[in-house]
């Protein structure tokens, strides 16, 4: 194990989720979440030989993607080789306030998104969060809180 001396420093800059349907979940990601389409590769194609069964690169922000939808094989979904250990465990979107966390979970709510729990208060940080689930059951929280680390 490296010392902290030697660790690589890095930043969260993106999180790839695989997906059953891709045209479901694009559209789910686009009018649930406001994200918006940097590029899609389509299933067959060959730029991007780690997703030849469809791949899209999502945004929020000036950054080409933060969110990476890729299509499962149809073997993999035959199988069902989503939700086990070693898949995405979930994934967080920090909102700037608590008033927008709680408008954020009754729009949702009110859409029919499943909700995984209600708002409650983060046991370290004390801010707001609630999780929900995507069309492929994956875990998305939302959150607000101002817990800065000193350094």
């Amino acid at each position: 194990m490296p010392t902290a001396e030697r660790a690589i420093r890095v930043k969260l800059a993106h999180v790839g989720i695989y997906v059953r349907d891709m045209d479901r979940s694009l559209r789910w990601y686009q009018e649930v979440l406001g994200l918006k389409l940097s590029d899609y590769l389509p299933a067959g194609n060959t730029q991007e030989p780690a997703a030849p069964h469809g791949i899209c690169w999502l945004r929020y922000d000036d950054l080409h993607h933060e969110v990476v939808l890729v299509q499962l094989p149809p073997e993999a979904l035959a199988a069902g080789e989503t939700g086990r250990p070693g898949s995405l465990q979930q994934v967080a979107f920090r909102l700037a306030s608590e008033a927008e966390v709680e408008a954020a979970h009754e729009r949702l709510r009110a859409a029919g998104v499943r909700i995984l729990n209600p708002p409650r208060r983060q046991r370290v940080s004390k801010g707001l969060q609630f999780y929900f689930a995507d069309p492929d059951g994956n875990k998305i929280e939302l959150f607000s809180s101002s817990h800065r680390l000193p350094y």
